[in-house]
């Protein structure tokens, strides 16, 4: 997992794509430092410093921005993995499943923004978002199962809304 605008992210791929996995060992690398409790060691935070980032050294990449279903109470991932990776093989494209905020914690609307958010952050190709995942969307296709499903249309509504 990684986190994408604060929200965090189910990263899948089926296919080898090295770029990404390196990207994630980075964010687990980071994350690995800011747990650390060793007071007598200068920690170095690699998140506070500002890298150039050149958009072109970045391959490209199709993404399935998937929203999983729960009625709005939980994450049902583990049952769309197989589908999820299948999906992958056959179009060669990383999926991103975001965990959106859950009720009864959360009310509406932040689930919406939230995943607005993480999809806005993949499409602009933010230095942030272009360092965690290793790559540049080209395309991408929105998918959401029962509760996801409703998600999925909402975010499409909302796009079109605000002329996104």
């Amino acid at each position: 997992r990684i986190k994408i605008c604060g929200v965090s992210c189910f990263i899948l791929s089926k296919n080898p794509c090295p770029v990404l996995a390196t990207a994630i060992k980075r964010y687990r690398r980071q994350q690995q430092r800011k747990l650390s409790r060793l007071s007598t060691i200068l920690e170095y935070d690699e998140s506070s410093s500002q890298r150039a980032v050149n958009i072109n050294d970045y391959p490209k990449k199709d993404v399935i921005f998937h929203l999983t279903g729960g009625g709005f109470f939980a994450h049902t991932i583990a049952g769309d993995v197989p589908y999820l990776l299948d999906w992958s093989s056959a179009t060669e494209a990383v999926v991103i499943c975001p965990e959106y905020a859950l009720l009864p914690e959360h009310t509406f609307p932040i689930a919406i923004e939230e995943i607005t958010r993480v999809y806005t952050a993949l499409v602009t190709g933010s230095s942030t978002t272009l360092l965690g995942l290793g790559f540049r969307v080209d395309r991408i296709i929105v998918t959401g199962e029962s509760t996801g499903g409703n998600l999925a249309a909402s975010l499409c509504v909302k796009l079109c809304i605000d002329g996104l």
